[in-house]
């Protein structure tokens, strides 16, 4: 059944108290009804590499296990985890001097890199794009995926997009700067250079796809929007009343099923939305949400408290989720300030930043075993400003962007990591950020891979 089918025949479930739950007000909405596409500049011609769709599908038994990062000079490197085998996949700087390279995500097969672009202005305002490049280094030239408008912004900061490949590396999903604002487009992968197709324009976008591919679920302003096909630009199902107290939906990993928060009449509740399923929970103020990568388990974080700043919970709770789509449980509880929940691969544990409300600077990291609850305390830090700007946005960069390693052994973390001895003084913030690779246990001392700005696993 898909995700469409589903959300038309949503039942109506029960609140944990009991009382019945009105379900969130669903509309179809025709194709006719489709936004238009936005007026966007058209790529210059360009030809992908043959191995270039390959590369993204590929998924053979072999790991990659490399780490992607960008350095203070806005090259783009892959690495082995212990610091060996070290490839700038980024054009040579004595030739292009003045091109920056920002952002990268890894292919879901991880043999290739799509990366955001920037180049100095010319009489029509700076230029951004966005490219491709193989890991290994191999491409002498970047392949252009899709250039912005002439002197258009990005998202926020130095962040010129927001990027998601759909799980089989088939489509790609972007919000891109045009001369009408930030759209989301989807891309064609096997056809490089092609334009790609305008779903939704306007701030904030948000979004996430479904297992299989075939849907995109969008939280654009107030609504809930389901593209089945989204290549097409398949507006098939709107879902009113969505708040601006979160971010991106979630969609399990393995079946029909999303999660979302809904304004109903006793406030912002939290539903999975599918054949079965219903009211998770109340969100009395911000949340964020995620599947275990098994879809067994979810990951929310809430503010049950409006009093703290911007971008922090002070509630980590894990649900987990039965065979049938039903919430079945909470797991396991924590109530400190946070900023970011991230699952490992293998949903045994997760990743928790926090922070004291006194000095905000410095986040310290825990990896927490979900089933005993044992927590193991891994590393304090300073991120640097590119990865504070992930913490800020992880309901979106946790669905598309892996911190944890293939193997859920470690992490990679972006700043100034803090000495033991140093945490009664002052944090020290001076010089350009490192990556940091940092075991998931408490024995195996950190590595630095040197400078950068941020970096992500890749995905095997």
């Amino acid at each position: 059944m898909t995700i469409v089918a589903i959300m038309a025949s949503l039942a109506v479930a029960c609140s944990s108290g009991g009382d019945v739950e009105p379900a969130p007000d669903l509309e179809s909405t025709p194709d006719s009804t489709t936004p238009q596409a936005a007026t966007a500049a058209v790529p210059a011609a360009s030809t992908a590499p043959t191995n270039v769709a390959s590369a993204l599908t590929r998924n053979d038994d072999d790991p990659v296990n490399r780490i992607v990062y960008v350095t203070p000079d806005f090259e783009v490197f892959t690495v082995s985890p212990d610091g060996s085998d070290a490839v700038r996949i980024t054009p040579d700087p004595e030739l292009t001097p003045d091109d920056r390279y920002v952002w990268p995500l890894w292919s879901p097969s991880g043999e290739s890199v799509l990366i955001s672009r920037i180049q100095p202005p010319d009489q029509f305002g700076t230029r951004v794009a966005l490219v491709m490049a193989a890991a290994d280094g191999s491409d002498a030239e970047p392949v252009v995926v899709y250039e912005d408008d002439p002197a258009t912004n990005g998202i926020g900061g130095s962040a010129p997009h927001y990027t998601e490949f759909s799980p089989d590396g088939r489509w790609l999903a972007a919000v891109v700067g045009t001369r009408n604002g930030l759209v989301l487009s989807v891309f064609d992968m096997a056809d490089l250079g092609s334009r790609g197709t305008d779903l939704t324009a306007g701030a904030p976008i948000y979004y996430d796809w479904s297992y299989d591919s075939a849907t995109l679920v969008v939280h654009h302003t107030g609504d809930l929007l389901t593209y089945e096909n989204p290549i097409d630009g398949q507006l098939t199902q709107q879902a009113p009343d969505a708040p601006p107290t979160f971010s991106a939906p979630a969609l399990s990993p393995v079946k029909d099923l999303v999660a979302a928060v809904f304004n109903l009449p006793g406030g912002p509740e939290l539903w999975l939305i599918g054949s079965t399923g219903g009211f998770v929970t109340d969100v009395p103020a911000e949340a964020q949400f995620s599947w275990s990568s098994d879809g067994t388990k979810l990951a929310l974080l809430r503010q049950t408290r409006n009093t703290l700043p911007i971008g922090l919970f002070d509630e980590l709770a894990v649900i987990g989720i039965s065979a049938e789509g039903e919430p079945s449980e909470r797991i396991l509880q924590f109530n400190r300030p946070m900023r970011s929940v991230w699952w490992a691969p293998n949903s045994e544990s997760v990743a928790l930043s926090s922070v004291e409300l006194e000095d905000a600077r410095i986040t310290q990291w825990e990896v927490i075993d979900v089933e005993s609850g044992d927590v193991t305390h891994v590393a304090n830090i300073a991120h640097s400003a590119d990865f504070e700007f992930v913490q800020t946005f992880h309901g979106q960069y946790e669905r598309s962007h892996a911190i944890w390693a293939p193997d859920s052994s470690a992490l990679v973390l972006t700043g100034w990591l803090q000495e033991p001895d140093e945490s009664e003084t002052a944090p020290t913030l001076t010089g350009p950020s490192d990556v940091w690779v940092v075991a998931a246990d408490d024995v195996t001392p950190a590595r630095t891979l040197g400078r950068g700005g941020i970096a992500f696993w890749s995905p095997r």
